[in-house]
């Protein structure tokens, strides 16, 4: 109780020193906006990211909680892609159970392929890039 309570302690220290905390009055918010959506999703993803590396993770000698810290830093990190690349597929999951349905009854549009690796590379994009960057 008291090491979770501890690791609780620092984590909330750890997101008031992260830069999206300071100097909060001078930040303008944007246009349409209220201010009250201080800090953004990827904001707070962010700081909970920099927390975990910077602050937990060169702390851990336990390798069983090293390696569940990197699993949530790595969720962290497709989560900060998604909300960045928010609606940058080219196919809506209808869209795509459609063109299978069409390929499944033989017909192929002409620009199946082109979209559909376009497609693959925006979702690889978000789930890994470092994969996608080995083959473009």
């Amino acid at each position: 109780m008291r090491r979770r309570l501890r690791w609780l302690l620092q984590a909330v220290k750890a997101l008031r020193r992260a830069s999206i905390f300071k100097n909060r009055s001078k930040r303008q918010p944007a246009k349409g906006s209220p201010a009250s959506d201080r800090p953004s999703g990827p904001e707070l993803i962010e700081a909970v990211f920099e927390f975990l590396s910077g602050e937990l993770l060169p702390t851990l000698e336990d390798h069983r909680m090293k390696f569940r810290t990197l699993v949530a830093m790595n969720a962290l990190a497709i989560a900060r892609r998604e909300l960045e690349a928010s609606n940058n597929l080219l196919l809506s999951q209808e869209d795509a159970a459609e063109l299978a349905r069409r390929i499944r009854a033989g017909d192929v549009p002409d620009d199946a392929l082109p979209l559909l690796k376009e497609h693959v590379a925006a979702k690889l994009r978000i789930s890994n890039p470092a994969y996608l960057e080995k083959y473009e």
